[in-house]
């Protein structure tokens, strides 16, 4: 929090956002998550609030999360093909 102390509305979103992305690295990736971050991201995006000098950002951390999202639907879609290969 000390970190936040002083700056704008926007700046204190963007330093918790960060703080948020560490530990979000640190820890077991989480699908619902990721999305709901994804949807926060784009909803900053669609109401006009994101400052321009973090957009780039933000788009940024939201395509991380996307190729994230992506590759555990993919690794999720082989795993449930292993299993119902197994039984047939």
């Amino acid at each position: 929090m000390a970190g936040a102390v002083g700056k704008s509305r926007w700046q204190k979103t963007a330093y918790y956002r960060t703080v948020k992305y560490t530990k979000m690295a640190k820890k077991e990736f989480s699908f619902n998550e990721a999305v709901s971050e994804i949807e926060k991201i784009l909803q900053v995006i669609e109401n006009g609030d994101l400052d321009v000098d973090r957009l780039a950002a933000e788009v940024k951390r939201a395509s991380e999360l996307i190729k994230q999202c992506q590759k555990k639907l993919r690794v999720t879609e082989e795993e449930i093909n292993s299993i119902f290969k197994d039984l047939g």
